[in-house]
């Protein structure tokens, strides 16, 4: 074991093995079919507000739950590693990995079931990112990218929000919207055509990325 462990944050990585790519017609579509008959469904599926399903909710919970009980072991095993008790170090650190996975494990069922709730209905070229981690998100972008582009697609409308329930984060995204523009050349314009949309299209080279530096003095948030 080595000097220090680190402590992954509660948003699953899309090179973790549990972190699999996903479609609505597949795990997610399973997901919304498949959830607890007791959870209602309350949100039509143009609806962006994820805090009424109960189901989604409830895995996220789960998931910071066990994201505190990994931390909470983490934690101990670098007090009993400091204190040369190794095995006892490796023990609780498996336990930790153990939580880690689960948490994964529940952010991935999260992800993917309201994934396939927003998306349910819509065209190829448009996606709903509501509810959502940045990871998560620009899994599901990089995907719809690839899959306009082999359908001769003319652009992609990205629904992420106007941030009214998760000010500040601007900061999480920006490099990820960033990092696509310039690993696909391709235009990427706020507010297109409703606010709280971004319009990706393609053909036209990267265009003016300005807009970012403004929505996070203004302290909007997408996504």
């Amino acid at each position: 074991m080595g000097s220090s462990l680190s402590i992954p944050n509660t948003e699953f990585s899309s090179s973790s093995p549990v972190s699999r790519p996903f479609t609505s017609e597949s795990f997610g579509a399973r997901a919304v079919r498949d959830r607890p008959r007791h959870y209602k469904n309350t949100t039509t599926w143009y609806d962006t507000d994820t805090e009424d399903d109960e189901y989604y909710s409830s895995l996220r919970d789960k998931a910071s739950e066990q994201a505190k009980a990994r931390n909470e072991l983490y934690a101990q095993s670098q007090i009993a590693y400091q204190r040369k008790e190794g095995k006892k170090a490796k023990e609780l650190s498996l336990k930790g990995h153990d939580h880690d996975d689960r948490m994964k494990e529940y952010n991935r069922t999260a992800a993917e079931y309201m994934y396939a709730k927003k998306n349910q209905g819509r065209p190829i070229n448009e996606i709903d990112l509501h509810g959502l981690f940045v990871a998560e998100a620009r899994q599901k972008v990089e995907e719809a990218i690839q899959r306009c582009q082999n359908s001769k697609q003319t652009h992609l409308i990205i629904i992420v929000g106007r941030g009214l329930h998760s000010p500040g984060q601007i900061s999480k995204l920006k490099p990820a919207i960033i990092q696509l523009v310039n690993k696909y050349n391709i235009s990427c314009q706020p507010d297109i055509p409703n606010p709280g949309c971004l319009y990706i299209e393609f053909g036209k080279g990267k265009g003016d990325l300005s807009w970012l530096d403004r929505m996070a003095y203004s302290g909007c948030f997408i996504m």
